[in-house]
């Protein structure tokens, strides 16, 4: 009864940082179970012997149980059960892969790349709400069964209001927002025990979602450079997305190589106009209008760009724990790996 207890308040702090659940069950049993569910490689990571720890040992034992942990055979075991993850993990994403792929051969590639941003707004969006702050007050939303978020709307409206009215009413207003800051904090109180659990089981739902959505992402990273690559650049855009992920050339210095060369141009037009050379004027003037496209084009680019940034750095903050499950992926400079030759 104790272990069940425990397996599921461990369960709760696991999930919500993204680490893999525990089981009560003995490992034969859970071996048998994952036979039975036809769980071949999770049967095959459960086929080893438990280690017990006693805390009634001495000090000795303990660290002669330590460094039977340390000897070869355990090390060798270890090392065979990475072995088995990294097929396992290898064959899984592959199959992933080509599924997804399969599916994008008739999109077009704006299609994919908007695909590909949605994934990363996502994953931005999903890193906000495991925020503490958010995870509380979402919390306390669901116990007090929308009341919360009723309060802090109306609290919301008090306060437009509160830059609208006459100086004579404000007082009022103020008075009102005090009595619902109040009801929030009893609605707290009411709920206090039961918030953090409530916290611990929505970051969990979240981090499962990211990590699902960090793989995604690094499918949709994958066949989006492919279709780069075999797109016929026609327009700026093309060509300085080709750049910025084909090339790995850094767009900002490629802005302001065009911003200085537009400012360049700008002096010219003043001594061309002094000599009354119209006609340089003119061509100048043109060259600075395919500038300015290009600038904007870049700018557009950039703003793609941030959106990945954004991404991989909420996959870096996760990252100690989610990430586990990516560690065998090994990506060179043109997003290449084995299991996709």
């Amino acid at each position: 009864m104790f272990r069940k207890s425990w397996e599921k308040h461990l369960n709760l702090y696991l999930e919500a940082e993204g680490i893999e659940k525990v089981s009560a069950d003995s490992l034969k049993k859970q071996r048998d179970t994952a036979i039975k569910n036809n769980e071949l490689y999770k049967a095959e990571k459960l086929n080893r012997e438990a280690i017990n720890f006693n805390y009634r040992h001495s000090k000795d034992d303990i660290y002669s149980l330590n460094k039977k942990i340390k000897n070869d055979k355990l090390q060798e075991d270890q090392k065979l059960r990475e072995e088995i993850d990294k097929i396992y993990f290898q064959k899984r994403f592959s199959k992933k892969y080509n599924e997804k792929k399969e599916k994008c051969d008739n999109k077009t590639f704006e299609e994919i790349l908007t695909e590909k941003e949605s994934i990363e707004k996502e994953i931005f969006k999903l890193s906000k709400n495991i925020l503490d702050k958010n995870l509380e007050t979402r919390a306390l939303d669901i116990l007090s069964k929308g009341e919360a978020n009723k309060l802090k709307n109306e609290k919301r409206k008090l306060f437009k209001e509160l830059k609208t009215v006459r100086e004579d009413k404000k007082k009022n207003i103020k008075n009102k927002i005090r009595i619902i800051d109040k009801n929030i904090n009893l609605l707290k109180e009411k709920h206090e025990k039961e918030i953090p659990d409530k916290k611990l089981e929505l970051k969990g739902k979240y981090m499962n979602v990211l990590k699902f959505k960090i793989e995604e992402k690094k499918i949709m990273d994958k066949i989006f450079v492919e279709k780069l690559k075999e797109k016929e650049i026609k327009n700026l855009d093309e060509k300085n997305l080709y750049k910025a992920y084909i090339e790995r050339t850094d767009l900002r210095e490629e802005k302001f190589n065009e911003m200085t060369k537009l400012e360049k141009n700008k002096n010219e037009i003043k001594e061309n106009l002094k000599s009354r050379n119209y006609k340089k004027v003119n061509n100048i003037k043109s060259e600075n209008s395919n500038i300015r496209k290009n600038i904007a084009s870049i700018n557009r680019v950039r703003k793609k760009q941030i959106n990945d940034v954004k991404a991989q750095e909420q996959i870096q903050k996760h990252g100690e724990f989610i990430l586990l499950d990516y560690k065998y992926i090994n990506f060179d400079e043109e997003y290449e790996v084995g299991l996709w030759r």
